[in-house]
């Protein structure tokens, strides 16, 4: 009898460890010492979204909501009905509870119903709909914010050019216009 030594990774950064437990030995040991097995990795961005889906558990629900984009999830919710609609009550929460936490880690806060009355997977997924598209709200909220924020600041560093440029053409030294402007030196030549 033999055992496989199984790794999981996200693949959320390239795989670049060691298979092979022997090449991270201290090569000093004589090698008859030195154990040879390989682990077998199991690299969830390598299998595909549409295998994910036909895997048809709690599990491959979970590494395809792993591998979506965020603007990607509410999609990927209805993705997964078919998945959830075959899995157990008991899977059916474990999954509903990850999704919500998985949201919840990105950010966003969530109001959801109590596990415990969640008695079929119809109940659940209009709950993660509802998350996902709350989610996906902020994001783009906090997207225009920021896209706004950007946009005053580029517009406040251009128009300091400009007034630093006539006040340039005008004779003013440089460092007055640095100091009226608060552009530096460098930036006014």
């Amino acid at each position: 009898m033999f055992s496989i030594y199984k790794w999981l990774s996200n693949g959320e950064s390239e795989w670049t460890a060691k298979k092979n437990i022997s090449e991270v030995i201290d090569k000093s040991i004589p090698s008859k010492y030195i154990p040879n097995f390989e682990y077998y990795p199991i690299l969830i961005n390598e299998i595909s979204r549409k295998d994910l889906l036909k895997i048809h558990n709690a599990v491959s629900a979970i590494f395809y909501m792993e591998n979506t984009d965020s603007e990607d999830y509410r999609k990927a919710i209805d993705d997964l009905v078919t998945v959830i609609k075959d899995s157990s009550i008991l899977e059916t929460k474990v999954f509903a509870n990850w999704v919500n936490n998985f949201l919840l880690n990105q950010g966003e806060e969530l109001v959801y119903e109590d596990f415990d009355k969640i008695k079929k997977s119809e109940e659940v997924l209009p709950m993660m709909a509802a998350n996902i598209e709350r989610y996906r709200e902020k994001l783009i909220s906090e997207g225009l914010e920021r896209g706004l924020e950007r946009g005053l600041e580029q517009g406040a560093h251009k128009r300091d050019i400009e007034i630093a440029s006539k006040l340039l053409k005008a004779g003013s030294e440089y460092t007055f216009v640095a100091n009226i402007t608060g552009l530096s030196i460098e930036e006014l030549k």
